[in-house]
């Protein structure tokens, strides 16, 4: 009988000491002037930080976008003004007077001449002057023969002829740009066709410059800014290139999933 009284004594003490420590909180001097930092400077500091850090980020958005597009516009200036340049060695080559008498010239000729070691030795000297150049053919419809890989030989000898069946459907006097596989293997090509004609009414030869893609992009991004996919396109949205090796090994299906 005598513990009960105690513990109701004891409860009653803690009941006391609780109030206590409440109002104690709520009135303390201490506990006012943090809830007025917090208010008044803790809170307006998160605010303008996060301010801050959200305009920070869109201000780097917008000039990782603006860098990207310049580096885009720089490619592709570059793509195009070597593209030009090819079309411009293209015709010159096409227009040469030994280019000419090659077209009209038999093997026995031209080895009796001097012609066929010329060319070869002209052709070798270009593709020297451009690291991204594959290799450089001459082709004469009048006698079926083919500057190749440093020889004269007949077009039925050659291995890579692919664009010759490009060649075959051209109209006269027209460029073409032909994306292809040398050999129908490796490496990947892009192929500028220039057909000769000296005024003829069709086509009598032609001058194919073979341009390695893969060279032509290291070309490109020789600076190394260009950390996305690079595709080249032509205008009706044919695959010429990508730094992306599976897209140029299946460019229908690469295509359809842009």
């Amino acid at each position: 009988m005598g513990i009960k009284p105690y513990k109701r004594l004891k409860k009653a003490r803690s009941w006391k000491i609780w109030q206590y420590l409440k109002n104690y909180k709520f009135n303390s001097i201490l506990l006012r002037n943090f809830a007025i930092i917090i208010i008044l400077v803790v809170l307006p500091s998160c605010t303008l930080s996060f301010i801050y850090s959200h305009n920070t980020k869109s201000i780097l958005r917008e000039e990782v976008s603006s860098e990207n597009m310049n580096t885009l516009y720089r490619s592709s200036d570059m793509l195009e003004s070597t593209l030009n340049q090819m079309k411009r060695f293209c015709y010159n080559l096409s227009v040469e007077q030994d280019t000419l008498l090659f077209i009209f010239s038999n093997k026995n000729e031209m080895v009796e001449s001097g012609l066929g070691e010329r060319i070869i030795e002209k052709i070798t000297m270009y593709k020297l002057m451009y690291d991204y150049i594959d290799s450089i053919y001459l082709y004469s419809e009048q006698t079926g023969l083919v500057v190749y890989q440093g020889e004269i030989v007949s077009l039925n000898e050659v291995p890579d002829k692919s664009w010759a069946y490009a060649y075959i459907g051209m109209k006269d006097g027209e460029y073409q740009i032909q994306s292809r596989r040398k050999n129908e293997k490796y490496p990947y090509l892009l192929s500028l066709i220039c057909p000769i004609n000296n005024g003829y009414s069709t086509n009598i030869g032609a001058v194919v410059v073979n341009i390695d893609v893969e060279k032509l992009g290291a070309l490109i991004n020789s600076n190394g800014r260009i950390t996305q996919e690079l595709l080249i396109l032509d205008d009706s949205g044919a695959l010429y290139y990508s730094s992306d090796r599976s897209m140029l090994d299946h460019p229908d299906e690469a295509m359809r999933a842009l």
